[in-house]
């Protein structure tokens, strides 16, 4: 069955196309209905109780926003159809766990939208024919901040633009510079000096897999004891020290390892001590340096609303991992802690199953 209703999100004004394997007495949403909105990006789906947090809690503008193009993100790492849930709506539109693109972000994801839908240097973009795409992958609300992102490109020379308020008659030219901006962010040179790691807008990341990437340091228990947990919900833990290593050299068999998972576990346990050189302060509990350095990876590669460490009480915690989730485990619910993250994520972790 097939009827077109108000797109869920986005409300009055915004049609979308529901699909759904039954027919119905009276509007509900299923977690089988597949909806289909222009403004939304494309395909979705919504479990009940998102739905009903949507229908009732009354999203603003911004949240709405933020959703989509959490949305036309999950799209773009290979999920066809991504789940809205309540632990997403919690961690995007209610909280501060993921915060709103700054106006550089949304630029040049604006940019690289315009450079892709360009075929020669030079060429006339209508970015109207698009419909509104345009508003998706910048996080826009309506045209009115797409305009003024495109007179900010224009500015700095990226893109030639003439200010018409119009979205059908929005034309967009993308300079040289433009090109070259995109070019030299996503594809950096590699001389033979530097290491060999794909950076990280080339790499692939499976979000939607169905592993989870599990780093610890020199506590075995806490890691066997995470690791089942994770195994009981139907995942599968990758492990780097159990995986083969092929020939490959440990940094290179890390980041080829994590770019098959959609979400990490961190464990911060007490392995070693330091303090500021030259001080006498005592000592503090640290985590291992290579647990560190994989926390930040992972953060910047999955994203920090796929990373969640757990540590014990009295570690020291990283300054400038601060939008990372951290759970104690020395707190009786960090196991419900660590489904609701997961479930956050998209997986179908079941808490009956700790």
């Amino acid at each position: 069955m097939s009827i077109e209703i108000n797109c869920p999100i986005w409300g009055e004004n915004h049609k979308a196309t529901l699909h759904s394997p039954w027919v119905k007495s009276e509007f509900t949403i299923l977690e089988e209905d597949l909806i289909d909105s222009p403004r939304a990006g494309g395909l979705y789906r919504l479990t009940p109780e998102a739905f009903a947090m949507i229908h009732h809690g009354r999203l603003t503008d911004k949240q709405k926003a933020k959703l989509t193009t959490w949305l036309y993100d999950e799209r773009k790492r290979g999920t066809k159809s991504p789940v809205v849930t309540s632990g997403i709506l919690d961690s995007i539109a209610y909280s501060n766990s993921t915060p709103s693109l700054s106006r550089s972000e949304r630029d040049y994801r604006l940019l690289r939208f315009l450079v892709n839908k360009t075929e020669n240097i030079g060429d006339q973009i209508n970015v109207g024919k698009y419909g509104e795409m345009a508003l998706v992958v910048s996080e826009s609300v309506g045209w009115l901040e797409v305009f003024f992102l495109l007179k900010h490109l224009n500015d700095q020379g990226f893109i030639e633009y003439e200010d018409t308020r119009n979205p059908s008659k929005c034309i967009a030219v993308v300079a040289v510079k433009g090109h070259d901006r995109i070019e030299e962010t996503e594809t950096p040179l590699l001389t033979n000096d530097e290491p060999t790691i794909p950076p990280t807008s080339l790499l692939t990341s499976s979000n939607s897999s169905n592993s989870i990437l599990l780093v610890h340091g020199q506590d075995n228990e806490s890691k066997q004891e995470v690791a089942r947990l994770i195994e009981r919900q139907g995942l599968e833990v990758i492990i780097l020290e159990e995986q083969p290593s092929k020939g490959r050299t440990l940094i290179d068999k890390f980041v080829q390892e994590a770019s098959k998972v959609g979400f990490a576990v961190v464990l911060l346990t007490p392995d070693d001590e330091g303090r500021r050189q030259g001080t006498e302060d005592t000592l503090r509990p640290r985590a291992r340096q290579n647990v560190i350095f994989e926390l930040g990876f992972v953060s910047a590669y999955l994203g920090q609303d796929r990373v969640c460490a757990l540590l014990k009480r009295g570690i020291e915690i990283p300054s400038d991992y601060s939008g990372v989730v951290y759970v104690s485990l020395e707190d009786n619910d960090w196991k419900l802690r660590l489904i609701r993250e997961l479930q956050a994520a998209g997986y179908s972790a079941d808490a009956n199953l700790i």
